[in-house]
């Protein structure tokens, strides 16, 4: 049995409107293992390299309908194919004709008649210097790689001390009744040449560097704060979603970092809402139901994340004692448009009520979408139809203009009681 990894062959296109001329470029090609690719005029030439994308192109100059700088040019325009090498078959050997082919962008010439050994040779020149300009281009890419993940793990270092984290809040909406009932915190980073950097981007550094644990600490810590400030000045009782990453999930301090934060804050243990995802869970059931047993026995609240992009199975979630499942924005996204999406958030509705847990749609961005979620019979909106993520400032105005509306509906409802 033979267990040697084949390598896929190297792809070549030839076009050429002479017969025999391409027939044999095509068999010292094949003979020597590379796959051939044939085209007699260049406008078929052109499209074939456009869909295929040889590994390398040899190609007449004078041809009908398109002749071979043309076809040149239209590859240079084109970023899929413009680094693709490109050699020139020709029996033209002025200068003027080389200059032009190479300043359109040719990596070399053949002049007909030619041998075996001279094709050969020019192929195998231009695909070795692709092939080291390309490991040159991965290992410099790879390097910028490395160096913008220590210059944000050093900026991100102190980004707390600079105060230039801050958290945004986007709004959750009861369908049915229209209340704001709560909202999810978004981490965001203002970095003073970077600009706004969004958590995907900076995230992963955190966890991988081990910065997490800080910034995490602190996220909760200003959530919960935040929430007692709006619990307090406007008498609006609402939840305060956070996020939590693997590393911090499966902390051997998770609790009480939980229920530290509670208690700096004076914030009741229902008012919090922490939001994981199902990838997360599912790695070892047996630990997460235990961490999740204890964040419930402090009283808080468990949401699943993101469900429908990891393993999306609700046989599993009756295991797990979440009391919420948010889902997800691809599926809300196309809810109107598609019947399958309708049909399985349906489903998603469906199941999860039987499993006693309410229902958060994520990503509602028009009219149509929560007309259909509330007939669907979906607990719980989020999207930018109602309120994308805002500062502090501009949520506590959200709050204002949400009581101040909710007033003046209340006071309408009165008088026409009165009325009639």
């Amino acid at each position: 049995m033979n267990n040697s990894i084949k390598l896929p062959k190297k792809k070549i296109l030839i076009i050429e409107d002479e017969n025999d001329i391409r027939y044999i470029i095509a068999t010292y090609l094949k003979y020597s293992n590379y796959e051939v690719l044939e085209s007699d005029n260049g406008v078929t030439g052109l499209e074939t390299a456009q869909v295929m994308l040889p590994d390398l192109i040899i190609s007449d100059i004078n041809m009908p309908n398109m002749d071979g700088f043309t076809v040149l040019e239209q590859l240079m325009e084109n970023p899929l194919t413009s680094s693709i090498p490109f050699i020139f078959l020709t029996c033209i050997s002025d200068r003027n004709s080389f200059r032009k082919g190479m300043n359109l962008g040719a990596d070399d010439f053949i002049t007909k008649p030619f041998t075996k050994a001279e094709l050969l040779s020019a192929v195998e020149s231009r695909l070795s210097k692709k092939e080291n300009l390309e490991t040159i281009l991965k290992n410099e890419e790879l390097g910028v790689r490395d160096n913008q993940f220590l210059s944000l793990r050093t900026e991100l270092s102190g980004a707390l001390e600079r105060k230039e984290l801050e958290l945004y809040y986007q709004p959750q909406v009861n369908i049915k009744a229209g209340n704001l009932v709560g909202a999810e915190a978004l981490l965001r980073w203002h970095h003073p040449y970077r600009g706004l950097i969004m958590p995907d981007q900076f995230i992963p550094v955190a966890e991988a560097s081990g910065l997490i644990e800080p910034i995490w600490r602190w996220t909760l810590n200003a959530a919960c704060q935040e929430n007692r400030e709006w619990l307090s000045k406007y008498k609006l009782s609402l939840k305060i979603a956070v996020n939590v990453s693997a590393s911090q999930f499966n902390h051997a301090r998770l609790n009480q970092v939980v229920q530290e934060a509670l208690d700096r804050n004076s914030l009741p243990a229902e008012n919090l809402e922490l939001e994981i995802t199902e990838s997360i869970v599912i790695k070892n059931v047996e630990s997460s139901l235990a961490i999740m047993r204890s964040l419930v026995a402090l009283g808080v609240g468990l949401s699943m994340d993101d469900f429908g992009t990891g393993y999306s199975s609700l046989s599993y979630l009756k295991y797990f004692p979440f009391n919420e499942l948010k889902i997800d924005r691809s599926f809300v996204s196309e809810i109107t448009t598609e019947s399958k999406n309708a049909a399985i958030t349906a489903s998603i509705i469906k199941l999860s009520h039987q499993l006693g847990m309410h229902t958060v749609a994520e990503g509602v961005e028009t009219e149509e979408q929560l007309t259909l979620l509330e007939q669907l019979g979906c607990d719980i909106a989020q999207g930018y139809y109602l309120g994308k993520p805002m500062s502090s400032a501009s949520f506590r105005k959200y709050i204002e203009d949400y009581i101040e509306c909710k007033h003046s509906l209340s006071s309408k409802i009165t008088d026409l009681e009165v009325l009639g």
